[in-house]
Protein backbone atom coordinates (compact mmCIF):
# COMPACT_ATOMS: atom_id res chain seq x y z
CA UNK A 1 0.00 0.00 0.00
CA UNK A 2 3.03 2.43 0.71
CA UNK A 3 4.51 1.87 -2.27
CA UNK A 4 1.63 2.70 -4.39
CA UNK A 5 1.11 5.90 -2.28
CA UNK A 6 4.32 6.84 -2.95
CA UNK A 7 3.38 7.70 -7.07
CA UNK A 8 -0.15 8.18 -6.29
CA UNK A 9 1.43 11.25 -4.16
CA UNK A 10 4.32 12.29 -6.73
CA UNK A 11 1.47 12.98 -9.51
CA UNK A 12 -0.25 14.95 -6.92
CA UNK A 13 1.87 17.25 -6.31
CA UNK A 14 2.86 17.45 -10.04
CA UNK A 15 -0.87 18.43 -10.79
CA UNK A 16 -1.12 20.68 -7.92
CA UNK A 17 1.72 22.81 -9.27
CA UNK A 18 0.45 22.85 -12.35
CA UNK A 19 -2.51 23.79 -11.48
CA UNK A 20 -1.96 27.75 -11.00
CA UNK A 21 -0.14 29.86 -13.80
CA UNK A 22 0.58 33.29 -13.74
CA UNK A 23 0.30 35.47 -16.66
CA UNK A 24 2.76 38.72 -16.40
CA UNK A 25 0.76 41.96 -16.90
CA UNK A 26 0.69 43.59 -20.48
CA UNK A 27 0.62 39.86 -21.72
CA UNK A 28 -1.35 37.14 -22.20
CA UNK A 29 -1.72 33.38 -22.07
CA UNK A 30 -3.14 31.10 -25.33
CA UNK A 31 -4.55 27.56 -23.66
CA UNK A 32 -4.39 24.66 -25.67
CA UNK A 33 -6.57 21.31 -25.11
CA UNK A 34 -4.64 18.16 -26.86
CA UNK A 35 -3.68 20.88 -29.69
CA UNK A 36 -6.39 22.49 -30.17
CA UNK A 37 -7.74 26.23 -29.41
CA UNK A 38 -9.18 26.84 -25.82
CA UNK A 39 -9.08 30.25 -24.28
CA UNK A 40 -6.86 33.01 -23.20
CA UNK A 41 -5.64 33.96 -20.04
CA UNK A 42 -5.67 37.27 -18.94
CA UNK A 43 -2.38 38.97 -16.52
CA UNK A 44 -2.77 37.78 -13.35
CA UNK A 45 -3.38 34.10 -11.42
CA UNK A 46 -5.19 31.99 -13.19
CA UNK A 47 -5.99 28.03 -13.34
CA UNK A 48 -5.67 25.30 -15.62
CA UNK A 49 -7.00 21.79 -15.73
CA UNK A 50 -3.45 19.96 -14.90
CA UNK A 51 -2.43 17.57 -17.60
CA UNK A 52 -4.84 18.62 -20.21
CA UNK A 53 -4.57 21.81 -20.91
CA UNK A 54 -1.53 23.64 -21.80
CA UNK A 55 -0.02 27.17 -22.37
CA UNK A 56 0.40 27.38 -26.00
CA UNK A 57 2.60 30.35 -26.18
CA UNK A 58 2.63 33.93 -23.82
CA UNK A 59 2.22 36.90 -25.99
CA UNK A 60 3.10 40.42 -24.84
CA UNK A 61 -0.06 42.51 -25.24
CA UNK A 62 2.26 45.52 -27.10
CA UNK A 63 2.98 42.91 -29.76
CA UNK A 64 -0.55 42.86 -29.93
CA UNK A 65 -0.47 39.75 -32.57
CA UNK A 66 -1.34 36.32 -31.69
CA UNK A 67 -0.87 33.87 -34.75
CA UNK A 68 -2.07 30.01 -33.87
CA UNK A 69 0.30 27.82 -35.57
CA UNK A 70 -2.31 24.91 -36.22
CA UNK A 71 -1.63 23.02 -39.27
CA UNK A 72 -3.99 24.02 -42.56
CA UNK A 73 -4.24 22.35 -45.32
CA UNK A 74 -4.09 24.13 -49.22
CA UNK A 75 -6.87 22.71 -49.71
CA UNK A 76 -7.19 21.67 -53.33
CA UNK A 77 -3.75 21.87 -54.20
CA UNK A 78 -3.39 18.91 -51.60
CA UNK A 79 -5.64 16.61 -53.03
CA UNK A 80 -9.05 17.22 -50.99
CA UNK A 81 -11.97 16.15 -52.80
CA UNK A 82 -14.75 18.85 -51.42
CA UNK A 83 -13.95 22.18 -48.99
CA UNK A 84 -15.45 25.08 -48.06
CA UNK A 85 -14.32 28.75 -48.75
CA UNK A 86 -15.62 32.22 -47.68
CA UNK A 87 -15.18 34.99 -49.74
CA UNK A 88 -17.46 37.76 -51.74
CA UNK A 89 -17.11 35.88 -55.57
CA UNK A 90 -15.05 32.70 -56.40
CA UNK A 91 -13.05 33.43 -59.65
CA UNK A 92 -11.14 30.64 -60.14
CA UNK A 93 -12.47 28.90 -63.21
CA UNK A 94 -11.25 26.00 -62.43
CA UNK A 95 -13.40 25.27 -59.57
CA UNK A 96 -16.89 24.35 -59.72
CA UNK A 97 -18.84 26.37 -56.51
CA UNK A 98 -22.18 26.08 -55.43
CA UNK A 99 -23.31 28.72 -52.81
CA UNK A 100 -24.92 27.66 -49.36
CA UNK A 101 -24.78 30.56 -46.85
CA UNK A 102 -24.52 34.73 -47.49
CA UNK A 103 -24.16 36.72 -44.17
CA UNK A 104 -22.32 39.27 -43.23
CA UNK A 105 -20.07 39.72 -40.09
CA UNK A 106 -20.87 41.62 -37.18
CA UNK A 107 -19.52 44.13 -34.99
CA UNK A 108 -19.61 43.02 -31.05
CA UNK A 109 -18.23 43.67 -27.12
CA UNK A 110 -19.41 42.53 -24.19
CA UNK A 111 -21.54 44.21 -21.83
CA UNK A 112 -19.18 44.41 -19.21
CA UNK A 113 -16.98 46.73 -22.08
CA UNK A 114 -19.96 48.94 -23.36
CA UNK A 115 -20.59 49.51 -19.35
CA UNK A 116 -17.17 51.08 -18.71
CA UNK A 117 -16.30 53.61 -21.74
CA UNK A 118 -19.28 54.86 -24.71
CA UNK A 119 -20.53 53.11 -27.13
CA UNK A 120 -19.10 54.70 -30.21
CA UNK A 121 -21.52 55.36 -32.93
CA UNK A 122 -19.60 56.10 -36.54
CA UNK A 123 -17.31 54.18 -37.50
CA UNK A 124 -14.33 56.97 -36.67
CA UNK A 125 -15.70 56.51 -33.21
CA UNK A 126 -14.05 53.28 -33.45
CA UNK A 127 -10.61 54.55 -32.92
CA UNK A 128 -11.35 55.44 -29.47
CA UNK A 129 -11.56 51.85 -28.46
CA UNK A 130 -9.37 48.47 -27.76
CA UNK A 131 -9.97 47.11 -31.42
CA UNK A 132 -9.95 43.22 -32.08
CA UNK A 133 -9.29 41.98 -35.43
CA UNK A 134 -8.39 38.50 -37.32
CA UNK A 135 -4.87 38.52 -38.11
CA UNK A 136 -3.52 38.95 -41.47
CA UNK A 137 0.03 39.13 -40.63
CA UNK A 138 -0.41 42.86 -41.36
CA UNK A 139 0.51 45.54 -38.23
CA UNK A 140 -2.93 47.46 -39.98
CA UNK A 141 -6.08 45.91 -40.28
CA UNK A 142 -8.90 47.80 -42.13
CA UNK A 143 -12.75 47.62 -41.95
CA UNK A 144 -15.36 48.33 -44.53
CA UNK A 145 -18.67 50.01 -43.30
CA UNK A 146 -21.55 50.70 -45.26
CA UNK A 147 -24.47 52.16 -43.47
CA UNK A 148 -27.50 50.10 -43.24
CA UNK A 149 -29.64 52.72 -45.50
CA UNK A 150 -26.90 52.44 -48.02
CA UNK A 151 -26.46 56.24 -48.18
CA UNK A 152 -22.74 56.30 -47.11
CA UNK A 153 -19.96 53.85 -47.23
CA UNK A 154 -16.43 53.88 -44.82
CA UNK A 155 -13.22 52.40 -44.64
CA UNK A 156 -11.24 52.37 -41.37
CA UNK A 157 -7.88 51.76 -40.92
CA UNK A 158 -6.33 50.83 -37.80
CA UNK A 159 -3.57 48.85 -35.35
CA UNK A 160 -6.01 46.26 -33.84
CA UNK A 161 -5.30 46.31 -29.65
CA UNK A 162 -5.39 42.61 -30.28
CA UNK A 163 -5.45 40.34 -33.59
CA UNK A 164 -5.36 36.71 -33.72
CA UNK A 165 -6.02 34.48 -36.64
CA UNK A 166 -8.48 32.45 -34.95
CA UNK A 167 -12.47 33.77 -34.57
CA UNK A 168 -12.89 31.48 -31.57
CA UNK A 169 -9.93 33.16 -29.94
CA UNK A 170 -11.07 35.94 -30.56
CA UNK A 171 -14.41 35.55 -29.38
CA UNK A 172 -13.26 34.39 -25.54
CA UNK A 173 -11.48 37.51 -25.88
CA UNK A 174 -14.28 39.50 -26.64
CA UNK A 175 -16.12 37.61 -24.17
CA UNK A 176 -13.17 38.66 -21.30
CA UNK A 177 -14.56 42.47 -21.98
CA UNK A 178 -11.02 43.41 -24.08
CA UNK A 179 -12.39 45.42 -26.38
CA UNK A 180 -14.72 45.80 -29.59
CA UNK A 181 -13.95 43.65 -32.71
CA UNK A 182 -16.05 41.86 -35.62
CA UNK A 183 -17.26 38.34 -35.90
CA UNK A 184 -19.20 36.36 -38.29
CA UNK A 185 -22.47 35.02 -37.25
CA UNK A 186 -21.27 30.98 -37.78
CA UNK A 187 -19.01 31.32 -34.86
CA UNK A 188 -20.95 30.34 -31.42
CA UNK A 189 -24.11 32.85 -32.56
CA UNK A 190 -25.44 31.69 -28.98
CA UNK A 191 -23.13 34.87 -27.76
CA UNK A 192 -25.41 37.21 -29.18
CA UNK A 193 -28.56 35.30 -28.69
CA UNK A 194 -27.87 34.85 -25.22
CA UNK A 195 -26.84 38.59 -24.85
CA UNK A 196 -23.37 37.84 -23.76
CA UNK A 197 -22.20 39.80 -26.63
CA UNK A 198 -23.99 42.86 -28.26
CA UNK A 199 -24.06 44.45 -31.57
CA UNK A 200 -21.93 47.69 -32.10
CA UNK A 201 -23.21 50.14 -34.32
CA UNK A 202 -25.61 48.01 -35.89
CA UNK A 203 -26.67 50.89 -38.73
CA UNK A 204 -23.13 50.42 -40.07
CA UNK A 205 -22.69 47.14 -41.82
CA UNK A 206 -19.74 45.09 -42.98
CA UNK A 207 -19.33 43.78 -46.77
CA UNK A 208 -21.68 40.40 -47.42
CA UNK A 209 -19.91 37.60 -47.55
CA UNK A 210 -20.70 33.81 -49.31
CA UNK A 211 -19.94 30.68 -47.82
CA UNK A 212 -19.25 27.88 -50.98
CA UNK A 213 -18.71 24.55 -51.24
CA UNK A 214 -16.22 23.81 -53.87
CA UNK A 215 -14.08 21.08 -55.53
CA UNK A 216 -12.08 20.93 -58.81
CA UNK A 217 -13.97 20.92 -61.90
CA UNK A 218 -11.61 18.18 -64.01
CA UNK A 219 -11.30 16.09 -60.73
CA UNK A 220 -13.97 12.65 -60.54
CA UNK A 221 -16.14 13.64 -57.85
CA UNK A 222 -17.18 10.16 -55.95
CA UNK A 223 -20.90 9.16 -54.92
CA UNK A 224 -20.14 9.65 -51.31
CA UNK A 225 -18.60 13.22 -51.96
CA UNK A 226 -21.95 14.05 -54.30
CA UNK A 227 -23.99 13.02 -51.14
CA UNK A 228 -22.25 14.90 -48.72
CA UNK A 229 -22.34 18.11 -51.13
CA UNK A 230 -26.08 17.39 -51.13
CA UNK A 231 -26.51 17.31 -47.61
CA UNK A 232 -24.34 20.22 -46.60
CA UNK A 233 -26.29 21.96 -49.16
CA UNK A 234 -29.11 21.89 -47.42
CA UNK A 235 -28.67 21.53 -43.89
CA UNK A 236 -26.43 24.52 -43.46
CA UNK A 237 -29.42 27.12 -43.89
CA UNK A 238 -31.51 24.51 -41.31
CA UNK A 239 -28.50 25.31 -39.00
CA UNK A 240 -27.97 29.20 -39.56
CA UNK A 241 -31.56 30.13 -40.24
CA UNK A 242 -31.43 34.10 -39.10
CA UNK A 243 -27.87 34.87 -40.42
CA UNK A 244 -27.54 38.92 -40.39
CA UNK A 245 -27.04 40.20 -44.08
Amino acid sequence: MEILLIPILFIGLIALFTLFVTVKQGSIAVVTVFGKYKRILRPGLNMKMPFIEKIFSRVSIQNRSVELEFQALHQIAEGVDLVFKIGEQLKDSSLVARRILTYRHQLVASPVYLAKCNAPKTPQDLLDHRLLAFSFWTPENSWNFAQANGKKKETLTFRPFLSMNDYAGLATALLAGTGIGDLPPLVQPELLHDGRLIEVMPGWHFSIFHLWVVHLGNRYITRPVRVFKEFATQMAPTLFPTLPT
